[in-house]
């Protein structure tokens, strides 16, 4: 179910939200709040909410002007399919790009239908992430997940999450990967149809060396996340075969200016898409409003919200994307569309329940189903 809000009152651009005992009073803007777009006034309405259909105006995705829009939110009457169209000739994601996972099944398939994810990370000193990532890929409906890790946190991963393959990798004295098993990932290759690297990896020099040679010598389809997103890998996914597809990436903010070698306080438009061209990615930028670039388009994502600003919620979010990207047929920029579409509205229906603040990350993964069945 899409979000609906109460009335709206465009006169004085409030609402009244009554939580138990509490009026609380919220402040909403329809279009854009007053004072901004093409005839600015000195003092902006300030909005807690901007609703926006039709056209979604363009001063509503301006880092400048986030402290007067507040949270954004589309309220989708059917003009459009998939994406909608900004007033600066990009996207808004709908949830109509979930249209294709909330069908039947097709009766004459099997779990290699669905594709084979495999996921390389974790470290005896971090070993949470790839879990929860290998939780929502199955959570998902990716037909197998193969997962290497450390040996020493092998037998524990293995008996937690039994629907995975778990295979043991040699470590480092310090619980990360080591170069010396490299050959258990490409003696396994063909099986898979995805690869995620980086979830809980950790940055020691061997293993960084292991994802520069997952991004110069693996022909699949590639997500790398978290400790991954390092400038020497960011740099050979240039120089991978167009045949291979691009790499998708997916930093915050700090990330994304660490391995584009700037401090911006704002990224603008400008420089994600001569980042994503010049090193032949798709770059998944996560923030307030989330931005998908292909080095042609921005795609933005307004579901979820700050019930996100927490540990963890990357390493589902990366889990969902290799989970999309696994399935034959799926296009890259697809796969990240849907991912972040779902895991949006899986965190505003958990808001929605337990509010923004006494939940765990991993009580998204229940809202991933509920979002499906909507």
């Amino acid at each position: 179910m899409q979000f609906k809000p109460p009335l709206v009152l465009p006169a004085v651009n409030v609402i009244n939200w009554v939580n138990e005992k509490k009026d609380i009073r919220l402040r909403a803007a329809v279009d854009l709040p007053s004072g901004l777009g093409d005839e600015s006034d000195k003092i902006a309405f300030r909005a807690d909410f901007t609703y926006a259909t039709g056209i979604a105006k363009s001063p509503l995705f301006n880092f400048k002007n986030s402290k007067f829009v507040g949270r954004v939110r589309y309220l989708d009457i059917g003009f459009f399919d998939n994406y909608v169209k900004t007033g600066n000739g990009n996207f808004v994601l709908t949830l109509k790009v979930l249209d294709s996972l909330r069908g039947l099944r097709n009766p004459i398939s099997d779990k290699r239908s669905y594709g084979h994810l495999f996921v390389i990370g974790g470290s005896r000193f971090m070993p949470g992430a790839i879990q929860m990532s290998v939780i929502a890929a199955l959570r998902s409906g990716v037909g197998l997940v193969t997962a290497f890790v450390p040996e020493s946190v092998y037998a524990a991963f293995a008996a937690v999450i039994p629907e995975a393959m778990w295979v043991p990798w040699p470590e480092t004295p310090n619980g990360g990967l080591t170069v010396e098993g490299f050959h258990l990932l490409k003696n396994k290759l063909g099986r898979a149809t995805a690869l995620i690297a980086g979830p809980g990896m950790g940055t020691e020099e061997e293993t960084q060396f292991i994802v520069q040679r997952i991004v110069k010598e693996i022909s699949l389809p590639l997500v790398l996340d978290a400790d991954a997103l390092q400038l020497t890998s960011i740099k050979l996914a240039h120089e991978r075969s167009d045949d291979w597809g691009r790499v998708i990436i997916t930093p915050h903010h700090g990330e994304f200016n660490r391995i584009s070698q700037s401090n911006s306080i704002d990224i603008d438009q400008k420089t994600l898409f001569e980042f994503c061209r010049k090193n032949n990615l798709i770059t998944l930028l996560k923030g307030p409003i989330t931005r998908i670039c292909d080095a042609s388009h921005i795609i933005y994502n307004t579901f979820g919200g700050p019930l996100l600003a927490r540990g963890g919620s990357g390493d589902i979010l990366c889990g969902l994307i290799g989970s999309m990207l696994a399935r034959p047929g799926v296009q890259p920029l697809e796969a990240v569309c849907r991912a972040e579409v779902l895991h949006g509205m899986a965190a505003d229906r958990l808001a929605r329940n337990r509010g923004h603040v006494a939940v765990q990350t991993t009580e998204i993964l229940d809202y991933l189903a509920i979002v499906l069945r909507q």
